[in-house]
């Protein structure tokens, strides 16, 4: 797990605001943490013709924020983004491939922190066993998902 500071970072991040009929607050401490690994996320009114829906979630980071504020980005964008929930009376359904989505650019943001202590003439083999549509040309990457 992460590493800790000798005394909490008591600092607080407070937020608040309203729409669609709700009223919301959100606190956040860094705490004994070397860095803040948690994020959050509170929209009210989805864009793209949802403007009377709203999200709202927190994502905790355990040992690192970079996920965490992957999430915090993106996780919006991939649920309204999916077909499932585009096309359905019951958007609720989109949830789990849209995690499944983050959850593979997590996989993906791992293997190249991973892969940068191997040699550069084996990242290219590596990579293309782990993702079958992985290209290497002129020391640019290309991986289709």
């Amino acid at each position: 797990m992460g590493a800790f500071l000798d005394k909490p970072k008591t600092e607080k991040h407070n937020a608040h605001g309203a729409g669609n009929g709700l009223r919301y607050g959100l606190s956040s401490m860094q705490g004994w943490r070397v860095e803040m690994e948690d994020a959050h996320t509170a929209v009210v009114g989805i864009p793209h013709g949802l403007e009377d829906w709203s999200f709202f979630a927190v994502y905790d980071g355990h040992a690192g924020s970079r996920v965490a504020n992957y999430c915090s980005n993106h996780l919006l964008e991939h649920i309204t983004n999916n077909e499932d929930f585009r096309g359905t009376e019951q958007p609720g359904c989109a949830l789990e491939p849209s995690v499944e989505n983050v959850k593979t650019w997590k996989l993906l943001v791992l293997c190249f922190s991973v892969f940068k202590c191997f040699p550069s003439q084996l990242k290219p083999v590596l990579l293309s066993l782990i993702f079958p549509g992985f290209s290497f040309d002129n020391n640019e990457i290309h991986i289709t998902i």
